[in-house]
């Protein structure tokens, strides 16, 4: 066994609740998905689907970045490296939350109900994926350091 494969996990209740997002992001995206497949053939207007195609592109961000965050979290040390590009990836989408209000408020309103649901479930939901991606890194940051390691990339 290598020294890497030697790490404490980190809690059971980070990886319970990023396995919980993980599921949700899915869902949302294949929804998201759904609705754009029923404005194609015209079952819906383009004004009802656009909240919730830009939520499930959101989530489909989502789930990229919680299954790296998992993979760090499971596997400890040895991928610190996913563990970093989930905590960038969580950044990039929190700053982009903006963007994502400001489309939908200028281009479709916030008077429907819809899309005030669509706004404040992608805003609750990018904030509890980053700060679940942040204790990973920290737990990550926290082994390394016990272990001797610099925080660093590895070599190539």
């Amino acid at each position: 066994m290598t020294e890497l494969s030697r790490t404490r996990p980190s809690h059971p209740l980070t990886r319970a609740g990023l396995v919980v997002l993980l599921c949700y992001d899915a869902a949302v995206a294949v929804i998201g998905f759904l609705f754009l497949y029923d404005q194609q053939d015209g079952f819906m207007r383009t004004a009802e689907v656009a909240p919730f195609n830009l939520w499930a592109v959101s989530s489909a961000v989502g789930v990229v970045t919680l299954g790296l965050s998992l993979r760090a979290s499971l596997v400890g040390r040895a991928a610190r490296g996913a563990g970093d590009l989930a905590w960038g990836l969580a950044w990039i989408r929190l700053l982009n939350l903006p963007v994502f209000v400001f489309m939908i408020a200028v281009g479709f309103g916030i008077d429907g109900p819809g899309n005030l649901m669509a706004i404040m479930l992608t805003v609750i939901e990018s904030v509890t994926t980053f700060v679940c991606t942040v204790a990973v890194r920290r737990q990550l940051r926290r082994d390394a350091q016990r272990a001797g390691e610099a925080w660093a990339p590895p070599a190539r």
